[in-house]
């Protein structure tokens, strides 16, 4: 097959849950076929070149320089009036259309992926092509959980009008579409009553990591003292809200056992207050980038996830995780879509006194955590692995294709 695909950014380095689960799909299918990528960037050529580096049988890579603000405020106003999702703004963008179609005039393409909600509208010029829309989430039930468990009224609204003009884009759209992938059968049965005639499949995200990576990355000792790890888009409310209750309710008791303590937090997009709240403690150290993820990882003793809300599919960072056996602490909410037991594969609290005495348990239990850390890596080696999901993610993109050479011999 050849495929192209259309994404909101550049996917290296895979940073974040977004650009990690294309760079994974890209590491596997590249080998195996022709993938071609078009995104959104400002980037410089040792990017691209680290990409090639990591991934050296990827194809043709095209960057477009993203919207300017002015344009943005322009096609929110035409958005409202519209009554388009206001989130689509920030990549809307006519030389994108352009060199979407040139590139697609002469690439002679099986299918084409439109990577996140944000990019689907691109599908409009290329409806004779086989496509993937790849969501990851039921968008519009993500931000109406967010919109429910919000404090701010404010956002509360703001959350819950996204909410609507999302489903009503889905609805309307999704059908076009060759197939719609999402994360969790509950992505699914959501879509299947909000946009019924669209033809939705589940396919789980992947770690990213063979199976018997943990073995690679042993906990690395430096200073003796013990560490907790956050990490994740500190710019999603769910995960903002959650770390913030954390930082108020359990970090002063914990901290008071253990005065040498640190927490160490790595986030792109924290907002101002967050940032001044973080240096208000002095056990709290931020990082927005680190050289090795993996590395970072592993130098923890625990990996806590404190998400409010959000999408009911697994999130990359918890199989990440996983995958290199840490001993892994969250709430319900972050565990939700992964087949985990509690207090086998990690731990899982549903209040901030649960979180308070588990995290006290992990800390003071080195046996524990390793066991905890082992049954995780099993745990994701057999449901997660790059060797389990994609396979999947290539059957998927088979079957659209096989699907759409049928109709056409008809």
């Amino acid at each position: 097959m050849r495929l192209l695909f259309v994404l909101p950014s550049f996917p290296f380095p895979p940073a974040d849950g977004g650009r990690a689960k294309i760079f994974n799909i890209l590491r596997y299918l590249s080998v195996r076929h022709k993938c071609d990528l078009i995104c959104f960037g400002d980037i410089d050529r040792a990017d691209v070149a680290g990409l090639r580096q990591h991934i050296p049988s990827i194809g043709e890579v095209w960057i477009v320089s993203p919207p300017s603000w002015i344009a943005r405020i322009f096609r929110t106003l035409t958005n409202l009036i519209l009554l388009r999702p206001p989130s689509l703004v920030r990549y809307s963008s006519p030389e994108m259309l352009k060199r979407i179609d040139a590139i697609k005039q002469t690439g002679s393409y099986d299918a084409i992926h439109f990577d996140i909600i944000n990019m689907a509208p691109y599908h409009r010029n290329c409806r004779d092509i086989p496509s993937i829309h790849s969501p990851n989430d039921a968008t519009s039930l993500v931000y109406r959980r967010l919109s429910e468990n919000v404090t701010s009224l404010t956002l509360g609204l703001r959350l819950r009008a996204a909410s609507l003009l999302l489903a009503r884009y889905e609805r309307k759209h999704y059908a076009d579409f060759s197939k719609i992938h999402v994360v969790s059968e509950i992505d699914r049965d959501y879509l299947a009553s909000v946009a019924p005639k669209a033809s939705v499949t589940v396919v789980p995200i992947t770690s990213g990591y063979t199976q018997g990576v943990s073995a690679l990355y042993p906990r690395k000792e430096q200073s003796g003292a013990p560490i907790i790890t956050v990490c994740g888009n500190l710019g999603d409310p769910a995960i903002a809200v959650g770390f913030r209750e954390f930082m108020r309710l359990v970090l002063p008791v914990v901290s008071g056992a253990y005065p040498a303590l640190r927490v160490r937090v790595l986030g792109r997009r924290i907002s101002a207050s967050l940032k001044r709240e973080l240096k208000e403690h002095s056990q709290i150290e931020y990082l927005a980038w680190v050289d090795s993820f993996e590395d970072f990882l592993s130098a923890s003793d625990v990996l806590l996830l404190p998400d409010s809300a959000g999408a009911p599919g697994a999130k990359t960072r918890t199989v990440q995780a996983m995958a290199l056996g840490r001993a892994v602490l969250g709430s319900a909410i972050a565990f939700e879509g992964i087949p985990i037991v509690n207090r086998r594969h990690g731990a899982v609290y549903r209040t901030h006194e649960e979180c308070c005495d588990l995290l006290m348990l992990l800390l003071g239990n080195s046996e524990m955590r390793k066991e905890l850390g082992a049954a995780a890596a099993r745990l994701a080696a057999d449901e997660y692995s790059l060797e389990r999901i994609g396979p999947q993610y290539e059957a998927m993109y088979l079957q659209v294709v096989r699907c759409h050479d049928s109709l056409k011999a008809i």
